[in-house]
Protein backbone atom coordinates (compact mmCIF):
# COMPACT_ATOMS: atom_id res chain seq x y z
CA UNK A 1 0.00 0.00 0.00
CA UNK A 2 1.15 3.76 -0.34
CA UNK A 3 2.97 4.21 3.09
CA UNK A 4 1.75 7.65 4.98
CA UNK A 5 3.44 10.54 5.20
CA UNK A 6 3.39 11.82 8.62
CA UNK A 7 3.34 9.95 11.93
CA UNK A 8 2.56 13.12 14.32
CA UNK A 9 1.57 12.41 18.05
CA UNK A 10 -1.95 14.41 17.10
CA UNK A 11 -3.31 12.00 14.44
CA UNK A 12 -6.32 9.51 14.86
CA UNK A 13 -4.85 6.59 13.49
CA UNK A 14 -3.20 7.47 9.77
CA UNK A 15 -5.80 10.85 9.85
CA UNK A 16 -4.28 14.46 10.66
CA UNK A 17 -6.39 17.47 12.19
CA UNK A 18 -6.40 20.13 9.94
CA UNK A 19 -8.54 22.38 11.82
CA UNK A 20 -12.23 22.67 12.19
CA UNK A 21 -12.69 19.31 13.51
CA UNK A 22 -11.72 18.05 9.90
CA UNK A 23 -9.30 15.58 9.28
CA UNK A 24 -6.98 14.86 6.49
CA UNK A 25 -4.33 11.80 5.10
CA UNK A 26 -1.30 12.14 2.97
CA UNK A 27 0.04 8.87 1.53
CA UNK A 28 2.84 8.23 -1.27
CA UNK A 29 1.75 9.22 -4.41
CA UNK A 30 1.60 6.00 -7.07
CA UNK A 31 1.53 6.65 -10.83
CA UNK A 32 -0.69 3.83 -12.40
CA UNK A 33 -4.16 3.37 -13.49
CA UNK A 34 -7.26 1.12 -11.96
CA UNK A 35 -7.86 -2.46 -13.80
CA UNK A 36 -11.32 -3.26 -15.00
CA UNK A 37 -13.46 -6.45 -14.59
CA UNK A 38 -12.84 -9.26 -15.06
CA UNK A 39 -9.12 -8.46 -14.28
CA UNK A 40 -6.40 -10.17 -15.73
CA UNK A 41 -5.11 -14.01 -14.31
CA UNK A 42 -1.93 -12.49 -13.19
CA UNK A 43 -3.67 -9.41 -10.95
CA UNK A 44 -6.02 -11.86 -9.53
CA UNK A 45 -3.29 -14.08 -8.88
CA UNK A 46 -1.36 -11.43 -7.14
CA UNK A 47 -4.56 -10.44 -4.91
CA UNK A 48 -4.61 -13.98 -3.84
CA UNK A 49 -1.19 -13.95 -2.78
CA UNK A 50 -1.81 -10.74 -0.78
CA UNK A 51 -4.96 -11.83 0.85
CA UNK A 52 -2.45 -14.89 2.14
CA UNK A 53 -0.05 -12.15 2.84
CA UNK A 54 -2.23 -10.57 5.51
CA UNK A 55 -3.80 -13.55 7.07
CA UNK A 56 -0.18 -14.02 8.29
CA UNK A 57 -0.13 -10.87 9.70
CA UNK A 58 -2.21 -12.82 11.96
CA UNK A 59 -3.70 -9.35 13.72
CA UNK A 60 -6.30 -10.54 15.80
CA UNK A 61 -9.79 -8.50 15.86
CA UNK A 62 -11.74 -7.58 18.35
CA UNK A 63 -14.07 -10.28 18.94
CA UNK A 64 -16.14 -7.90 20.81
CA UNK A 65 -16.67 -6.13 17.53
CA UNK A 66 -18.77 -7.91 15.02
CA UNK A 67 -18.81 -5.02 12.14
CA UNK A 68 -20.05 -6.01 9.37
CA UNK A 69 -22.16 -9.62 10.67
CA UNK A 70 -24.17 -6.70 12.53
CA UNK A 71 -27.87 -8.29 12.05
CA UNK A 72 -31.14 -6.21 12.92
CA UNK A 73 -34.46 -7.27 14.32
CA UNK A 74 -36.99 -8.68 11.54
CA UNK A 75 -39.10 -5.68 12.66
CA UNK A 76 -36.47 -3.28 11.77
CA UNK A 77 -36.56 -4.50 7.73
CA UNK A 78 -39.69 -5.09 7.89
CA UNK A 79 -40.40 -1.43 8.94
CA UNK A 80 -37.47 -0.51 6.19
CA UNK A 81 -39.41 -2.80 3.62
CA UNK A 82 -42.51 -0.95 4.06
CA UNK A 83 -41.01 2.70 3.79
CA UNK A 84 -38.79 1.45 0.50
CA UNK A 85 -42.33 0.53 -0.86
CA UNK A 86 -43.80 3.23 0.15
CA UNK A 87 -41.27 5.74 -1.13
CA UNK A 88 -41.04 3.14 -4.67
CA UNK A 89 -37.25 2.90 -3.74
CA UNK A 90 -37.78 -1.02 -4.24
CA UNK A 91 -40.89 -3.56 -6.24
CA UNK A 92 -42.07 -6.10 -4.31
CA UNK A 93 -39.94 -8.25 -5.94
CA UNK A 94 -36.66 -6.44 -5.18
CA UNK A 95 -38.36 -6.65 -1.63
CA UNK A 96 -38.77 -10.73 -1.92
CA UNK A 97 -35.11 -11.14 -3.26
CA UNK A 98 -33.76 -8.83 -0.76
CA UNK A 99 -35.82 -10.54 2.45
CA UNK A 100 -34.41 -13.63 1.64
CA UNK A 101 -31.05 -12.51 1.44
CA UNK A 102 -31.09 -11.31 4.72
CA UNK A 103 -32.43 -15.25 6.20
CA UNK A 104 -29.92 -16.70 4.41
CA UNK A 105 -27.07 -14.45 5.63
CA UNK A 106 -28.34 -14.77 9.47
CA UNK A 107 -28.68 -18.21 8.84
CA UNK A 108 -25.00 -18.88 7.50
CA UNK A 109 -23.79 -16.60 10.04
CA UNK A 110 -25.35 -18.21 12.84
CA UNK A 111 -24.09 -21.38 11.51
CA UNK A 112 -20.69 -20.41 11.47
CA UNK A 113 -20.11 -18.34 14.81
CA UNK A 114 -17.25 -20.09 16.24
CA UNK A 115 -15.36 -19.71 12.69
CA UNK A 116 -16.21 -15.46 12.58
CA UNK A 117 -15.48 -14.73 15.93
CA UNK A 118 -11.60 -15.99 15.59
CA UNK A 119 -11.86 -13.50 12.30
CA UNK A 120 -8.47 -11.67 11.69
CA UNK A 121 -7.89 -7.74 10.77
CA UNK A 122 -8.16 -8.02 6.91
CA UNK A 123 -8.84 -5.19 4.47
CA UNK A 124 -12.44 -6.67 3.67
CA UNK A 125 -12.58 -4.12 0.67
CA UNK A 126 -10.38 -5.84 -1.98
CA UNK A 127 -11.62 -5.22 -5.76
CA UNK A 128 -10.46 -3.90 -8.86
CA UNK A 129 -11.59 0.17 -7.94
CA UNK A 130 -8.82 0.01 -5.15
CA UNK A 131 -5.67 -1.78 -6.99
CA UNK A 132 -3.48 0.95 -9.01
CA UNK A 133 -0.97 -0.52 -11.32
CA UNK A 134 2.04 1.18 -12.18
CA UNK A 135 5.47 0.13 -13.42
CA UNK A 136 6.18 -1.05 -9.59
CA UNK A 137 3.30 -3.29 -9.75
CA UNK A 138 -0.10 -3.30 -8.33
CA UNK A 139 -0.67 -1.54 -5.25
CA UNK A 140 -3.48 -1.92 -3.09
CA UNK A 141 -5.07 1.18 -2.17
CA UNK A 142 -8.04 2.24 0.74
CA UNK A 143 -7.73 0.33 4.10
CA UNK A 144 -10.64 2.60 5.38
CA UNK A 145 -12.90 -0.41 5.59
CA UNK A 146 -10.16 -2.79 7.38
CA UNK A 147 -11.54 -4.95 10.13
CA UNK A 148 -12.35 -8.25 11.15
CA UNK A 149 -12.70 -10.92 8.78
CA UNK A 150 -12.47 -14.47 8.23
CA UNK A 151 -9.29 -14.88 5.53
CA UNK A 152 -10.56 -17.56 3.39
CA UNK A 153 -13.85 -15.42 2.91
CA UNK A 154 -11.95 -12.53 2.00
CA UNK A 155 -10.13 -14.42 -0.80
CA UNK A 156 -13.87 -15.79 -1.91
CA UNK A 157 -15.30 -12.12 -2.19
CA UNK A 158 -11.74 -11.10 -3.60
CA UNK A 159 -11.89 -13.82 -6.35
CA UNK A 160 -15.92 -13.40 -7.48
CA UNK A 161 -15.24 -9.51 -7.34
CA UNK A 162 -12.18 -9.38 -9.65
CA UNK A 163 -14.11 -12.26 -11.98
CA UNK A 164 -16.40 -9.51 -12.35
CA UNK A 165 -19.08 -10.03 -10.48
CA UNK A 166 -20.66 -6.84 -8.56
CA UNK A 167 -23.99 -4.69 -8.11
CA UNK A 168 -24.61 -6.12 -11.96
CA UNK A 169 -25.49 -9.09 -13.42
CA UNK A 170 -22.66 -10.16 -15.32
CA UNK A 171 -21.41 -13.32 -14.48
CA UNK A 172 -17.72 -13.96 -12.71
CA UNK A 173 -15.14 -15.74 -15.54
CA UNK A 174 -14.25 -18.87 -13.72
CA UNK A 175 -10.82 -19.06 -14.59
CA UNK A 176 -10.13 -15.68 -12.77
CA UNK A 177 -11.45 -17.22 -9.27
CA UNK A 178 -9.20 -20.11 -10.47
CA UNK A 179 -6.37 -17.69 -10.98
CA UNK A 180 -6.73 -15.71 -7.73
CA UNK A 181 -7.53 -19.10 -5.57
CA UNK A 182 -4.04 -20.59 -6.98
CA UNK A 183 -1.92 -17.43 -5.62
CA UNK A 184 -3.47 -17.32 -2.69
CA UNK A 185 -2.93 -21.15 -2.15
CA UNK A 186 1.31 -20.89 -3.48
CA UNK A 187 1.67 -17.90 -1.19
CA UNK A 188 0.40 -20.33 2.02
CA UNK A 189 -2.77 -19.42 2.26
CA UNK A 190 -5.01 -21.97 4.04
CA UNK A 191 -8.49 -23.42 2.16
CA UNK A 192 -11.22 -23.18 4.21
CA UNK A 193 -14.99 -24.90 3.51
CA UNK A 194 -15.46 -25.43 -0.18
CA UNK A 195 -19.42 -25.76 0.58
CA UNK A 196 -22.00 -22.55 -0.03
CA UNK A 197 -20.84 -21.59 3.77
CA UNK A 198 -17.79 -20.29 1.90
CA UNK A 199 -19.84 -17.35 0.85
CA UNK A 200 -20.91 -16.38 4.49
CA UNK A 201 -18.42 -13.18 4.26
CA UNK A 202 -20.29 -12.03 0.59
CA UNK A 203 -23.64 -12.61 2.22
CA UNK A 204 -23.22 -10.85 4.95
CA UNK A 205 -21.49 -8.27 3.62
CA UNK A 206 -24.12 -7.43 0.92
CA UNK A 207 -26.72 -7.68 3.35
CA UNK A 208 -24.62 -4.91 5.65
CA UNK A 209 -24.08 -2.47 2.61
CA UNK A 210 -27.37 -3.26 1.67
CA UNK A 211 -28.71 -1.75 5.02
CA UNK A 212 -26.79 1.35 4.27
CA UNK A 213 -27.94 2.29 0.98
CA UNK A 214 -31.61 1.45 2.10
CA UNK A 215 -31.53 3.74 4.48
CA UNK A 216 -30.02 6.72 2.60
CA UNK A 217 -32.36 5.80 -0.54
CA UNK A 218 -35.04 6.70 2.64
CA UNK A 219 -34.03 9.60 3.31
CA UNK A 220 -32.78 8.56 7.01
CA UNK A 221 -29.45 10.07 6.22
CA UNK A 222 -30.80 13.42 4.60
CA UNK A 223 -29.63 15.16 1.24
CA UNK A 224 -31.42 16.32 -1.58
CA UNK A 225 -33.98 13.74 -3.97
CA UNK A 226 -31.17 12.78 -6.39
CA UNK A 227 -28.80 12.16 -3.55
CA UNK A 228 -31.15 9.60 -2.67
CA UNK A 229 -32.31 8.46 -5.54
CA UNK A 230 -28.56 7.65 -6.09
CA UNK A 231 -28.53 5.61 -3.73
CA UNK A 232 -31.57 3.89 -4.73
CA UNK A 233 -30.46 2.79 -7.79
CA UNK A 234 -27.46 1.31 -6.48
CA UNK A 235 -29.28 -0.75 -3.97
CA UNK A 236 -31.50 -2.15 -6.58
CA UNK A 237 -28.27 -3.11 -8.85
CA UNK A 238 -27.31 -4.57 -4.92
CA UNK A 239 -30.51 -6.74 -4.78
CA UNK A 240 -30.28 -7.66 -8.23
CA UNK A 241 -26.87 -9.30 -7.57
CA UNK A 242 -27.84 -10.72 -4.32
CA UNK A 243 -30.67 -12.59 -6.72
CA UNK A 244 -27.98 -14.06 -8.99
CA UNK A 245 -26.07 -15.06 -5.57
CA UNK A 246 -28.94 -17.16 -4.51
CA UNK A 247 -29.14 -19.06 -7.19
CA UNK A 248 -25.53 -19.18 -8.15
CA UNK A 249 -23.89 -20.49 -5.07
CA UNK A 250 -24.31 -23.65 -5.14
CA UNK A 251 -22.44 -23.59 -8.42
CA UNK A 252 -19.75 -21.71 -7.56
CA UNK A 253 -19.11 -23.81 -4.65
CA UNK A 254 -18.49 -26.57 -7.13
CA UNK A 255 -15.74 -24.13 -8.68
CA UNK A 256 -13.98 -23.76 -5.51
CA UNK A 257 -13.91 -27.09 -4.60
CA UNK A 258 -12.34 -28.22 -7.66
CA UNK A 259 -9.72 -25.78 -8.30
CA UNK A 260 -8.83 -26.54 -4.39
CA UNK A 261 -8.74 -30.41 -5.48
CA UNK A 262 -6.59 -29.31 -8.31
CA UNK A 263 -4.52 -27.18 -6.58
CA UNK A 264 -4.03 -29.05 -3.36
CA UNK A 265 -2.89 -31.68 -5.71
CA UNK A 266 -0.37 -29.54 -7.24
CA UNK A 267 0.92 -28.44 -3.77
CA UNK A 268 1.59 -32.03 -3.07
CA UNK A 269 3.92 -33.03 -5.80
CA UNK A 270 5.98 -29.50 -4.76
CA UNK A 271 6.28 -30.73 -1.28
CA UNK A 272 7.48 -34.07 -2.20
CA UNK A 273 10.38 -32.75 -4.50
CA UNK A 274 10.73 -30.75 -1.52
CA UNK A 275 8.57 -27.73 -1.38
CA UNK A 276 5.90 -26.41 0.69
CA UNK A 277 3.57 -24.23 -0.95
CA UNK A 278 -0.22 -25.08 0.42
CA UNK A 279 -1.35 -25.28 3.86
CA UNK A 280 -4.70 -26.39 5.20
Amino acid sequence: MPEPQSTTLAEAGLWRPIGDGVYARAVRFVQGSHATAPTSEALAAWAGALVAELARCAIPADPGVDGDYRSYSQAEWEEWFAQAEHLEVLSAEHIRVLRLSVEQAEAMVADQQELWRSKLVMHRDIRHQNVLTGSGGPVLLDFDAAGAQEPWWELVFTAFGLAGFGRGLEMPKRRIVEACLSGYVAAGGAIGAVDESAFTGMFASRVGTAAWLLWMACGHRGGSPEYQAGFARRLRESVEAMAVMLKATPTWAAWLAAQAENTGRGAADSRSHGRSTFSR
